[in-house]
């Protein structure tokens, strides 16, 4: 990523200077995160849970996002303590404002099982990549057999058009 590019992102505060000269490898990479933050706006929801936090750059963005959106709650979850423990670190420098952040160490699918029924509004899902785990957790996220044991909620209705 060059300069040019870098400079054009709208960075929440604490990974510009990290970033300056583009993507560091294992995290999603920033334009990545700017279209996931685009799609929580457009989602009007204000529950946000991550799995697979990596070090916080995302979990950065949604934070970020859910405090100017009014504010909400996120839940990050990875199995890695170290990766768990760098990624509420840099959620503590960020202190983003009206959000209840929490990250957890810990089986996404454990985490997932944990969770009340309908609870989440948004979901980024970037842990584990076989396709049997995601199956797993996309079921959990969405049961198509019992619709009211999703953790997912029900979608919104549509916002009035002025």
């Amino acid at each position: 990523m060059n300069g040019r590019i870098d400079h054009a992102i709208n960075w929440p505060p604490g990974l510009a200077v990290e970033w300056p000269g583009g993507y560091q490898d294992g995290a999603t990479e920033p334009h990545v995160q700017q279209v996931v933050a685009a799609l929580l706006v457009a989602s009007h929801k204000s529950t946000v849970l991550e799995l697979g936090c990596y070090r916080g750059h995302t979990a950065v963005w949604l934070c970020h996002t859910l405090s100017r959106m009014g504010g909400g709650e996120y839940l990050g979850v990875d199995i890695d303590a170290g990766r768990q423990a760098a990624t509420l670190e840099r959620l503590n420098l960020l202190n983003p404002a009206r959000v209840l952040y929490r990250v957890v160490q810990g089986d996404a699918l454990a985490v997932l099982r944990a969770l009340p029924a309908r609870s989440i509004g948004f979901a980024w899902v970037d842990d584990d990549h076989t396709p049997a785990h995601v199956a797993q957790e996309l079921e959990l996220l969405y049961n198509p057999t019992q619709p009211t044991l999703s953790k997912m909620a029900p979608k919104s209705p549509a916002l009035p058009h002025p």
